[in-house]
């Protein structure tokens, strides 16, 4: 700033050119102007000859003092080299000039800096007495001064905030239970007090950072059925917590302008922009729904499985059909004709065929074969077509044996919405996902929300439908994974699943006041921890732990299988059926055999009356 000087040097006093936030630094002449302030060189030169004859003249006598204790050969061994002799004595002119400046009064600049940063916000600040109407905005601090003997003498950095940060002020800061962001528990003296959680993790980050302390208001205690949570646990989760809901107290105090930021993880919402500003998102929270694990289906038809019903039909035509072909072949060949041999036995019989076909499709030799050419292609011909629908069967056999043939799950929101199992789905009341699917246009999303159920909470209910199989539920992947993670420690069964569908990526970030000075400052510092990974690990550390369900939370998951006796359920069946079916003949052979004996016996009885 030109044209100072001391008499009119509080300018500064009445500025209102320094903000919230601002890297100011002033630089101004603080010398007296008087009649004659006339510089001569002359004057410098004088000075700087009287200061080096002075300063020379003590080194010589600092170093006679101790030439005169100590002999000569001790002398020569401690004695100061060339170069510390002259660093030594450009270091006592220096000093001896330093701030006595004789030859020029009228010139001395003063530099100060405005120490700006958290002034609104700080809790350890004094009361002033000619600041009754706002608080204070900055201070302002004696950095150092320029004269043109000394040049820059500066006691601390140019600009203090741009090295130091909040050059440590106590900030204040709102926060309340939300898992996983941040776990409200109860310290040693009975206090809620925020003991963990991704938020906590991060604003301890941006502290040792930015260089602040804070002190945490929790505006809503953490409830988990009536009573508070006694210290931090990750198995402990909250599902009536919603992030998009931002507690009143807290966006009061956002909207006024009283704090730094908000120690929440907020939803990003379009509509709260015209109030409060969010930073970069420090998670993406992805939908997903919740369905009762997968069963595996009945392993009974089990042999049937290797071929589709088309194939088993084609299969079984073909074997009705080889037998009377054969037959026909065998009866029409002159083969038999010209060397005399009798076509009605054999091949020649229809019935023969068939069991002969039938026998060589189980790979079983036949009494029987053909004379003629003709025969012998068609029965070579269908012991190749044997050979490739044996092999094939016998090789997808094991394979199913192998790996269990798991229900079709329902994986995807077009699966649901087609409803082809009746099942129902239910949303929570205010959620991120509630306000999107009413707003939405896309017929997808449209559909999805006139079909859902508007929950307040999961109850036990719906619970209990999830794990039968007529319901699902629609929330965050996170959320859901705590869910099958309650269920897992409430039965020691896995039964949930997730779908491997995943959409409406919801934003979570924290909140500061509109329009803040410091919202591009905490979004580079959020920027490094997500670059450096410490975002993503402080989340995973927060995620349920591992455990015999974390392999099945996807509905695809499959398992190597053991064959057992309910494995081979089938052929057991297949046995009980044929020895049913030859029973049911045999009774049928032998009421027929009677009947034949009756009727025999009663047109004997008959003959012999007439």
């Amino acid at each position: 700033i030109p044209n100072t000087e001391k008499t009119n040097s509080d300018f500064i006093a009445l500025s209102t050119i320094i903000n919230e936030g601002d890297n100011v630094a002033f630089v101004y002449n603080h010398g007296t102007k008087g009649h004659n302030c006339t510089v001569s060189v002359l004057c410098y030169m004088e000075s700087y000859l009287l200061h080096f004859v002075r300063s020379l003249s003590k080194l010589i006598r600092e170093e006679q003092v101790v030439f005169g204790q100590i002999s000569d050969e001790e002398w020569e061994i401690i004695r100061p080299s060339k170069q510390e002799r002259k660093t030594k004595f450009l270091k006592m002119i220096k000093t001896a000039i330093t701030s006595k400046d004789e030859c020029n009064k009228c010139s001395q600049w003063k530099v100060q800096s405005a120490e700006t940063w958290g002034y609104i916000y700080r809790t350890d600040f004094i009361p002033d007495s000619n600041d009754l109407l706002e608080r204070r905005k900055y201070t302002m601090l004696d950095i150092g001064y320029w004269s043109p003997q000394d040049g820059f003498m500066l006691s601390d950095a140019l600009f203090p905030h741009s090295q130091y940060g909040f050059r440590g002020v106590q900030l204040i800061f709102y926060s309340y239970h939300n898992p996983p962001w941040q776990f409200v528990s109860y310290n040693e003296s009975g206090a809620p007090v925020i003991s963990s959680g991704v938020v906590y993790d991060i604003l301890t980050e941006l502290s040792r950072k930015l260089n602040f302390t804070y002190t945490m208001v929790i505006s809503q205690p953490a409830e988990i059925n009536g009573s508070l949570i006694e210290g931090n646990t990750s198995s402990v989760y909250d599902l009536k917590t919603i992030s998009s809901d931002i507690p009143q107290d807290i966006f009061s105090t956002l909207v006024n302008n009283k704090i730094l930021l908000a120690a929440i993880g907020a939803t990003v919402n379009e509509k709260q922009k015209k109030f409060v500003s969010f930073t970069d998102p420090i998670s993406i929270q992805t939908y997903s729904f919740i369905i009762s694990r997968p069963r595996e289906l009945s392993r009974v038809l089990l042999f049937l499985s290797p071929f589709g019903p088309d194939t088993w039909l084609c299969l079984a035509t073909a074997v009705a059909l080889m037998g009377p072909i054969l037959c026909v072949i065998n009866k029409l060949s002159p083969y038999y004709e010209v060397h005399n041999k009798p076509t009605n036995i054999g091949l020649g019989k229809v019935n023969n065929c068939f069991w002969y076909i039938y026998g060589a499709l189980l790979q079983q030799g036949g009494l029987y074969l053909p004379y003629a050419d003709s025969g012998r292609i068609i029965i070579g011909t269908w012991w190749l077509v044997v050979l490739v629908i044996v092999t094939t069967y016998c090789g997808n056999l094991v394979a199913f044996l192998t790996f269990p043939k798991i229900d079709i799950p329902v994986n995807r929101v077009m699966q649901l919405l087609r409803n082809e199992r009746g099942m129902t789905w239910s949303i929570r009341r205010g959620t991120f996902l509630e306000e999107i699917l009413m707003d939405s246009t896309e017929p997808k999303y449209v559909q999805l929300y006139k079909g859902s159920q508007i929950i307040t909470e999961l109850g036990d209910d719906l619970v209990e439908r999830i794990e039968a199989g007529t319901h699902v539920h629609i929330d965050w992947r996170n959320n859901l994974r705590y869910l099958m993670k309650r269920q897992y420690l409430r039965t020691d069964r896995c039964d949930f699943a997730l779908s491997t569908d995943e959409f409406l990526d919801e934003q979570i970030a924290l909140v500061m006041p509109k329009d803040s000075p410091y919202l591009e400052l905490v979004n580079e510092e959020i920027k490094r921890m997500h670059q450096f990974g410490f975002i993503q690990r402080w989340v995973a550390q927060y995620l349920p732990a591992k455990d015999k369900c974390s392999g099945t939370g996807r509905v695809m998951d499959v398992q190597n299988h053991t064959v057992n006796s309910s494995d081979m359920a089938g052929s057991y069946w297949i046995l009980l059926l044929g020895f049913v079916s030859g029973l049911f003949v045999f009774v049928c052979e032998f009421a027929f055999s009677r009947y034949r004996q009756y009727r025999a016996s009663k047109v004997a009885t008959v003959a012999y009356s007439n």
